[in-house]
C-alpha cells in the first residue's frame, strides 16, 4: 500500500481599496475551487477582505500581478467589483544583438497601450509594473511585454 499525499493548492484573494490600493489574502484551499473559477469566502473564514464573489483571473494575468509576496506560482481570485485586462506586445528579434533594444521597445510599447487604457477609464489602475520575456515562439525568438490593468466591473 501506498501513502498518497494530496497537497492543498495555495490561493491569493486580491481587492482593490479606494482609491487605488491593492489587498491580498493568502489561503489553502481544494482543486475544485481552481476548477470552478470562483469562490465566496464565508465569514466564518475570518476573511478580511470585502463579501462576495471572487473570480480567477486568466494564468497570464496572476504571473504578472504583483502584490504583497508577489508569488507567480499562487493563483489570484479577484473580488467581483474588478476585472483584470492584459496588454501584451510581441516583438521578433531578427539578430541577438538587437535583443536589449527590442526589450526597451517591447517595453515603451506596451506602457503605451497601459496608458491609453488609464486614459478610457480613469478609475483602472496597473496591478504591477511592465514585465518582460524573451520566449521562443515558431518565427524564432521573441520579446514578450507584459501588464495587467484592474478596473472596475461595468455592472
Amino acid at each position: 500500500m501506498t501513502d498518497t499525499v494530496q497537497t492543498m493548492p495555495r490561493i491569493q484573494l486580491l481587492w482593490v481599496n479606494p482609491p487605488r490600493s491593492m489587498q491580498g489574502w493568502d489561503a489553502d484551499t481544494h482543486q475544485g475551487i481552481l476548477d470552478q473559477g470562483w469562490i465566496a469566502p464565508s465569514p466564518a473564514d475570518r476573511f478580511p477582505g470585502p463579501p462576495g464573489r471572487y473570480n480567477l483571473i486568466p494564468e497570464e494575468h496572476w504571473r504578472t500581478v504583483t502584490v504583497g509576496h508577489g508569488d507567480p506560482q499562487v493563483p489570484i481570485f479577484l473580488h467581483e467589483s474588478w476585472e483584470s485586462r492584459g496588454e501584451k506586445w510581441v516583438q521578433s528579434i531578427p539578430d541577438a544583438a538587437d535583443e536589449v533594444a527590442m526589450i526597451a521597445k517591447v517595453r515603451d510599447a506596451v506602457m503605451k497601450l497601459v496608458d491609453s487604457r488609464l486614459a478610457a477609464n480613469p478609475a483602472a489602475f496597473p496591478a504591477g509594473p511592465t514585465v518582460t520575456s524573451t520566449e521562443p515562439t515558431p518565427a524564432g525568438i521573441a520579446v514578450i511585454g507584459r501588464c495587467v490593468v484592474l478596473e472596475p466591473t461595468a455592472g
